[in-house]
């Protein structure tokens, strides 16, 4: 039975096997993760073996000709690709990447060590941390002074002997690559939900719709424009080798067959003779361990990844990205994309999904890889022939053909199926149907009429009940939920202390400029909305220890967050304004750190994401801001680099009533202690009452009812 069977069969079993198992599935992971470890082994061994051996072995000066005009047309290629990677993610469906709060908005990034990336100061490091771009370097550079040794026949035949017996062991670990895909589909399908698998199609079909147009239309065209071979005996010549190549998924054992149907296109036009012959035999093997289209174009994997997470895809990423991208197609995507990810500080689970897809991609990747080396080595020989005739008014309809095909397909795909994702993963709903988790105490109307001011827990537990000031809106610590109750992290933390308390509770609504009068006169007990403790207002009231902490940010419009990326940006931006609802004292403290800012005072946030504001964006803390992204996906939080202003968040209490004081800090303090805050915390802020704890669809459960 073929490999390429075994590896079909194992897949289809692996999805079975998850759909039957569903969660069961997941030991099955470690299957495959050891099989991407032992895939990993050798690449990289191998690439600067390879790239050291065929840069030594050429002999530059009589082929200079050759070299260089191969070398031209690998750039002009490698460019377009560049411009795919660049370009495809546009055509990504859109989708509200509005999430809760995550502590990496607020966490300074180390800046990339482009020195350590891209200079190969210790090579063995770099083989042993899968640097890919420093190895390639270090290969290209250490290749061209070993092609100038005279005596170095000996030295390249030993690093053909070593490169041929990594060779050998990739191949006996290529063996198992049925037993890693059926590790691999068994733990993705029995742990991912049927949104989640829906969202690869997004990658699969873009990374189709480039390998068919570069490939089948682009690729073609150029050379039928620039050399005297039509677009039909391009393509018609090297079909069996190209279907054969499909069906194996590599380039490498088809090489010699790739260098008969260059011999065969040339022949065909009357252009046949030793030099020709010699210069294919030497192009394609030469070519090979360079970067192709189909090995950099499937980098677009990486932009996924982080349209896949919600994580900003900017511009200035994107050019970061690609340098990156081009010299990690030197090796395998095995190797590259989990490097690029690292980089970019990308989810290294996503990579399981890029896994699972190289059942079909790979197969695609290796064709275009295949079409480009052909496309290649035709110019390049034609060039060094003299039969290259630039024709302006091909190469234009060329490129025209290209980028038209490529809205025809695209456009259609991005906003056609991008309403249905939206409609799936909408967070605003998951957002609105929140609620406690703790049983929820009996609650008191309030009345109007009483005001005083409880000296202790046990005057407040003789009353029985617990008056609580809030302000509405005041996501994500107080809000109502879609059946109109009030949940929040506040609430349920003042819900958690009632019924540890054993009093009800009563709910009383007050403004913003009343709370501490509220709360001095007697009107209400605690006030719990989310407070930042700030050092205008300690001495009108007395609070908690602090449960929480607050980041300042600001709020803003999506397609507006790179003009407040870092403070500099801010600062040099005079003709801005940025709302707040925050005291004067902490407007000061922004103009220590910002000076020169102007302020717009508004009265909520929603005044502010309504459009009744003059303000560019909105200083607010990155906590509450993430929620109110969930309710206005259109905006987005940012954490400017530089800004360090963060506020704890506690409960608020009478002045001087120093006993109740005392017994709520010893009652957080409790909470801290035995992880509920922590819990409360993630499930409120992080998000993680979103997610859905229903066992995932299965066989063995939902038809076989084996088991719970």
């Amino acid at each position: 039975m073929k490999l390429s069977t075994k590896i079909l069969i194992g897949l289809f079993l692996g999805i079975f096997t998850g759909v039957f198992l569903g969660e069961y599935a997941e030991p099955l992971h470690y299957i495959g993760d050891a099989f991407i470890g032992l895939m990993q082994m050798t690449v990289m061994p191998y690439i600067l073996v390879s790239l050291l051996s065929n840069i030594g072995k050429v002999k530059l000066s009589e082929q200079r000709a050759l070299i260089k005009s191969a070398a031209v047309v690998l750039v002009i290629l490698l460019i377009c690709g560049l411009g795919a990677v660049f370009l495809l993610p546009m055509f990504f469906p859109t989708w509200e990447s509005s999430s809760f709060f995550s502590s990496n908005l607020v966490t300074l990034s180390e800046p990339l060590d482009y020195i350590r990336i891209y200079i190969p100061h210790n090579i063995f490091g770099s083989l042993a941390e899968n640097v890919v771009p420093a190895v390639v370097l270090f290969a290209i550079i250490v290749g061209v002074a070993l092609n100038s040794i005279p005596n170095n026949t000996k030295f390249i035949q030993a690093l053909d002997v070593f490169g041929d017996a990594l060779n050998i062991a990739n191949k006996h670990i290529v063996k198992l690559t049925p037993f890693g895909i059926f590790g691999i589909a068994a733990h993705t399908a029995g742990m991912m939900s049927l949104d989640e698998l829906g969202l690869i199609q997004v990658y699969v079909v873009i990374y189709t719709v480039a390998v068919v147009i570069l490939g089948l239309i682009f690729i073609p065209l150029v050379v039928s424009a620039v050399t005297p071979f039509r677009f039909k005996d391009f393509l018609n010549i090297p079909r069996s080798t190209l279907l054969t190549i499909f069906a194996t998924g590599k380039i490498v054992i088809l090489l010699p067959q790739l260098i008969e149907n260059v011999k065969e296109l040339f022949k065909k036009y009357n252009y046949e003779d030793d030099q020709i012959d010699s210069s294919a035999e030497l192009m394609l093997p030469l070519a090979y361990p360079f970067p192709n289209l189909g090995t950099l174009v499937i980098m677009v994997f990486v932009p996924f990844a982080a349209w896949f997470a919600g994580k900003p895809f900017t511009v200035g990423d994107q050019f970061g990205f690609l340098g990156s991208a081009l010299l990690s197609s030197f090796v395998a995507p095995i190797t590259g994309i989990p490097f690029l990810m690292d980089t970019l500080k990308l989810p290294q689970d996503i990579f399981q999904l890029f896994i699972v897809s190289t059942a079909y991609t790979d197969r695609i990747r290796v064709v275009l890889g295949s079409i480009h080396l052909f496309g290649l080595t035709v110019i390049a020989i034609a060039y060094a022939r003299g039969l290259v005739k630039i024709h302006a008014l091909k190469l234009t309809r060329a490129f025209a053909i290209t980028i038209g095909l490529s809205l025809i397909l695209l456009l259609p795909f991005k906003f056609l199926i991008g309403e249905s994702f939206q409609e799936s993963f909408d967070k605003y709903e998951s957002f609105m149907q929140m609620d406690i988790t703790t049983p929820r105490v009996v609650q008191v109307i309030p009345d109007s009429t009483e005001y005083y001011i409880p000296s202790s827990i046990q005057a407040i537990q003789e009353k029985g009940y617990v008056r609580v000031g809030y302000m509405s809106d005041a996501l994500p610590y107080v809000f109502f939920n879609e059946h109109n109750r009030k949940v929040g992290l506040d609430v349920e933390l003042i819900n958690l202390f009632a019924y540890e308390m054993g009093i009800k509770l009563q709910w009383i609504q007050i403004d913003r400029s009343e709370i501490t009068q509220a709360i001095n006169e007697g009107r209400i007990d605690i006030f719990a909305s989310g407070v930042p403790v700030l050092v205008d207002i300690m001495d009108k009231a007395e609070f908690s220890e602090p449960y929480s902490e607050m980041n300042l940010s600001l709020l803003i419009k999506d397609h507006k967050r790179d003009k407040y990326k870092d403070i500099n940006h801010i600062i040099q931006n005079e003709e801005a304004y940025f709302a707040t609802n925050q005291s004067d004292y902490l407007k000061t403290r922004i103009t220590e750190e910002l000076p020169g800012t102007r302020f717009e005072q508004v009265e909520s946030v929603r005044t502010f994401v309504e459009g009744d504001s003059k303000a560019d964006a909105m200083f607010f803390s990155a906590e509450a801001g993430s929620a109110w992204t969930l309710v206005y996906p259109e905006y987005c939080i940012i954490h400017p680099e530089g800004l360090h202003i963060k506020m704890p968040v506690s409960w608020m209490m009478a002045k001087d009533n120093l006993e109740l004081v005392r017994f709520i800090n010893k009652w957080i303090e409790l909470k801290q202690y035995d992880g509920t805050i922590d819990q409360l915390y993630s499930y409120w802020i992080l998000g993680e009452g979103t997610k859905k704890k229903e066992p995932k669809w299965s066989i063995i459960r939902n038809v076989l009812h084996w088991v719970e």
